[in-house]
């Protein structure tokens, strides 16, 4: 199991997955230093809100074995008071290991958590059901000109259940659980769920 390194970037609200682009306003100086480390040595950011408090763990520790999503930054906008506009483009889910620094930011390492990418038989015409229910979406809230790059964005089962997560739940600590799940089959199911209670 290969591990490497992440800077974890704690932010309340805000959740990093695979294939989302995540614009964030960078102002703190050791957020700015994670940036500037984090381009010049091409390691992943990860993303995610701050654990909720667990008694039997210290603050640090809450961070480890969560599943999230790492990816890598592009500077928008310097302005002159050094605080930065970038895109974070989610690229793979990672697993928390180990801390490995805590200042001036957090730095853990971390490895690929396992996937079941393949949908079963049984599941296809729920996965077309997605489909026609996310374009339909797409179809009432993207423009004519976006709507290619929606579509390419949009062309593997995985990215089109990550995207549906994406539209669709807006609780963070539903989607963190959506993250988790290795199973594609299972988050398609569950994000199928949520649409239908979202309905009735």
């Amino acid at each position: 199991m290969e591990k490497f390194r992440v800077f974890v970037f704690p932010l309340r609200g805000s959740l990093l997955t695979p294939r989302a682009v995540l614009p964030l306003n960078i102002f703190e100086s050791r957020y700015l230093q994670m940036l500037e480390d984090s381009l010049s040595t091409q390691t992943p950011i990860v993303v995610c809100p701050p654990p909720p408090s667990i008694l039997d763990k210290p603050a640090r520790l809450r961070f480890l074995e969560q599943v999230v999503g790492a990816g890598h930054p592009q500077i928008v906008n310097r302005r002159q008071d050094g605080s930065c506009v970038i895109l974070l483009h989610g690229k793979d889910r990672v697993v928390l290991e180990e801390i490995l620094m805590e200042k001036p930011y957090i730095q853990c390492s971390a490895y690929l958590a396992r996937e079941f990418t393949e949908i079963s038989s049984a599941n296809r015409f729920r996965l077309n059901r997605l489909r026609n229910t996310f374009f339909q979406w797409a179809e009432e809230n993207v423009s004519e000109e976006e709507m290619t790059l929606v579509e390419q964005a949009c062309e593997t089962p995985e990215e089109l259940i990550e995207a549906s997560i994406s539209v669709f739940v807006k609780d963070i600590s539903i989607r963190q659980q959506l993250l988790a799940e290795n199973d594609l089959n299972d988050r398609l199911l569950q994000v199928l769920e949520k649409i239908d209670q979202a309905k009735s």
